[in-house]
């Protein structure tokens, strides 16, 4: 009799390569997150993650929910990161690691401080890794670099500036830490994702992050942030704006300039009026000014 973990398994084995990737990517590392952030990562891997996706979801592999967050059965999460376990005995030679502790430890281990020894390495997750208070500038060694998952290192304070010259970053996640500021150069020429939610000792953003012009989402929601640079307006490429819960009390009149935007949440600030030109962004979807602050 075929139990259940079984036809999971016939189910994971009938996807094709690339498919199977990608349902080990969420398995480990994407379950919960918005797919929109993560489809770049896989765009850059010369992946097609539409139809991958589309895949996943017509075997039930997965779900992505009215916000876009992707989400998997436990059984399904527990049959991916078991299929990786296998890989390997020892968690350094695997090709994933699903907890930023595990990445922190084989660095350790193998008493790796600098990225020398992963020149072909595209995702770098170290989320939630408590004991992590500093990135070696060696880093921009990594040319091959896609996504940087600092999410949760509430130790770390402080990016290398050498992250400013990496130009195949796509996704840049540091939510959640005690990062002071952002080290943005016109090298980040492929950077669409920056999120750097609840950073409450971020209080701005350089007037470089201009050059980011193929940035689409950028999320600041409850960090510190009490101002925008007019540069935000040359972000030509940006579909989401999240200043959710900042300190922002004034809009550049240049958000009039974002074309292509289509959600901009400014709910729970301190703004206390929208720019004449608000008007020119003509594909705006939703905006957010729900719960406005009268005073400080």
């Amino acid at each position: 009799m075929v139990d259940v973990r079984d036809k999971l398994k016939i189910s994971y084995e009938s996807l094709e390569r690339e498919q199977k990737e990608i349902f080990l990517d969420i398995a480990f590392l994407f379950i919960g997150m918005d797919v929109r952030l993560v489809i770049p990562m896989w765009k850059d891997a010369k992946y097609s993650p539409e139809v991958g996706i589309e895949i996943l979801q017509l075997k039930s592999l997965i779900k992505i929910g009215e916000d876009n967050t992707i989400w998997m059965h436990d059984q399904l999460r527990d049959l991916g990161r078991s299929t990786v376990e296998q890989e390997d005995k020892e968690p350094g030679w695997r090709s994933r690691l699903w907890h930023g502790e595990d990445a922190f430890n084989v660095l350790v281990q193998q008493q790796v401080w600098h990225f020398r020894s992963f020149p072909s390495l595209e995702s770098l997750i170290l989320e939630s890794c408590g004991e992590l208070v500093w990135v070696d500038p060696s880093i921009v060694l990594l040319k091959n670099l896609i996504l940087l998952n600092l999410r949760g290192c509430r130790s770390l304070e402080k990016l290398p500036e050498q992250l400013g010259s990496m130009e195949s970053l796509v996704e840049l996640l540091i939510d959640d830490t005690w990062v002071k500021e952002l080290p943005i150069l016109r090298g980040m020429k492929k950077l669409e994702v920056l999120s750097a939610d609840s950073c409450t000792n971020l209080h701005e953003i350089p007037a470089s992050v201009g050059s980011l012009v193929n940035l689409r989402i950028l999320s600041l929601s409850h960090s510190g942030l009490k101002e925008l640079p007019n540069s935000i307006g040359q972000l030509t490429s940006l579909v989401e704006l999240i200043l959710t819960g900042t300190d922002i009390r004034r809009l550049p009149d240049f958000i009039g300039d974002l074309h292509d935007l289509e959600v901009f949440m400014i709910d729970d600030t301190y703004v206390s009026g929208l720019p004449g030109n608000l008007g020119n962004l003509k594909k705006l979807k939703v905006l957010d000014a729900l719960g406005q602050q009268n005073t400080k």
